[in-house]
């Protein structure tokens, strides 16, 4: 599926496929205030969706198991990436 963003006023909107190559990561950088992530492998997308966000934007995971929780927090001190 093709990437689609919508905007309306001050919100932006997005879905894409953050495991995937996104020839529109470098457009989107520093663009959302926030990310809402709801996936199998939350490692893999962790990066690129940090790299989308604001400064000081929050990122949001849905991690259901323990195993992924673990995963997500190990990306997140190797990579530097800030943890709240």
């Amino acid at each position: 599926a093709s990437d689609v963003y919508k905007r309306q006023g001050n919100v932006k909107f997005g879905c894409t496929n953050f495991i995937k190559e996104n020839e529109l990561e470098n457009y989107f950088q520093n663009f959302y205030d926030a990310i809402y992530l709801d996936m199998a492998d939350l490692d893999l997308a962790m990066e690129k969706a940090y790299n989308m966000l604001k400064p000081n934007g929050v990122l949001v995971i849905n991690a259901m198991d323990l195993t992924k929780i673990l995963k997500v927090v190990k990306k997140i001190k190797d990579k530097d990436l800030g943890f709240e």
